[in-house]
């Protein structure tokens, strides 16, 4: 199986350079490049990390998308309906399901953000706040399929960032920045 968000693109190689990884190791992702205006502006991994197992922290850390490859009978019950990050639950409960998931340094997905990408627009601190505090308490209610490490460490990162969430609140409000991107990069 593999992702593809409607307004993202892949490269016409990516799936035939994925599908060895992820039929050995259950399930992989690949270097996801952020595209702002059509400019490159980052990616998820440094270019020579090669190929890696995953840990929690790396699927928290790029605050991109990472649009897994996986077997099937690794999906549990899909992407779960969170206002913000459901992408990162998905991807923390496939490595909790998945404990040999590969990231590769290799570039394969595009991220596109355009002006109405939900972190362009002008409710991202609003979805951002709902989204943190469901995740939050799905995390403490044990609603979600994650092993007690991954747990933690989920619970730790979406902590900080309902917090930071505030402060991105006040920026945008005050006029400093005009969007999540404008502001995780001051």
């Amino acid at each position: 199986m593999a992702n593809l968000d409607a307004d993202d693109t892949i490269r016409p190689e990516r799936l035939a350079h994925m599908l060895p990884h992820a039929e050995r190791c259950g399930a992989a992702v690949d270097n996801t490049a952020l595209w702002i205006e059509g400019r490159l502006t980052k990616t998820a991994f440094p270019p020579d990390a090669g190929d890696f197992r995953l840990t929690a922290e790396a699927i928290l850390a790029p605050r991109l998308p990472l649009n897994a490859v996986l077997r099937r009978e690794l999906a549990g019950d899909g992407w779960r309906a969170f206002d913000f990050c459901s992408d990162v639950v998905f991807n923390l409960e496939l490595l909790s399901r998945c404990p040999d998931f590969r990231g590769l340094a290799w570039t394969g997905y595009d991220y596109v953000k355009r002006d109405g990408s939900i972190t362009q627009s002008p409710d991202t601190a609003d979805r951002a706040a709902r989204g943190y505090a469901a995740i939050i308490a799905a995390i403490d209610a044990g609603a979600l399929d994650l092993s007690p490490e991954v747990a933690a460490a989920a619970r730790e990162e979406f902590a900080a960032n309902a917090v930071a969430n505030k402060a991105f609140r006040e920026a945008r409000e005050s006029g400093a920045v005009e969007n999540l991107e404008a502001w995780l990069a001051s």
